[in-house]
């Protein structure tokens, strides 16, 4: 029995040692499954790849619009995705967490996630008590994309997503 025990656990050591982990993408594509998003892209293009966005497209001399997914999942927790379209090209991208169920389990997987991908870019976690009146607050800005994470526990989520300079 004792021998039997043993040889599971190293085949359990064995294959956590062997673990595939997700793949880490390029600091310029955006987090969490929104990959398929591309800066510039136009409001129709985005509608093809998520064909549940919600909202008019912008009037003829418009210069902006906004698309939204809601009940976006990520890490156990649900968002609502906003996509902002300045002058037809898409420039912004925000996740807003709907509720607060879950939050501490989500931000737990959400934020080493961020640190994957965007850690190699200028910025991280403020190391400050409260920064900007959030229980948790980070900024990444790289050459394509810039990211913000806030969180006030157990109150919200938030990450906005933007292009460098973006106004």
């Amino acid at each position: 029995m004792l021998l039997t025990s043993m040889f599971v656990a190293h085949l359990a050591r064995a294959a956590a040692s062997h673990a595939v982990l997700p793949p880490v993408l390029p600091p310029g594509d955006l987090a969490f499954g929104l990959d398929k998003l591309k800066w510039g892209m136009t409001a129709r293009e985005a509608r093809k790849k998520y064909p549940s966005l919600d909202g008019p497209d912008a009037e003829p001399g418009q210069l902006s619009a906004t698309l939204s997914l809601r009940n976006y999942a990520i890490a156990g927790c649900r968002f609502t995705v906003s996509l902002d379209f300045a002058l037809g090209r898409l420039d912004q991208v925000d996740l807003d967490s709907d509720g607060t169920a879950g939050l501490k389990a989500c931000s737990d997987a959400i934020k080493p996630a961020l640190i994957r991908q965007y850690g190699g870019e200028p910025g991280g976690f403020s190391p400050a008590q409260n920064p900007h009146g959030y229980s948790e607050y980070a900024a990444w800005g790289g050459p394509v994309t810039e990211i913000v994470y806030a969180e006030l526990k157990g109150g919200f989520i938030t990450m906005h997503f933007s292009t460098p300079g973006h106004r």
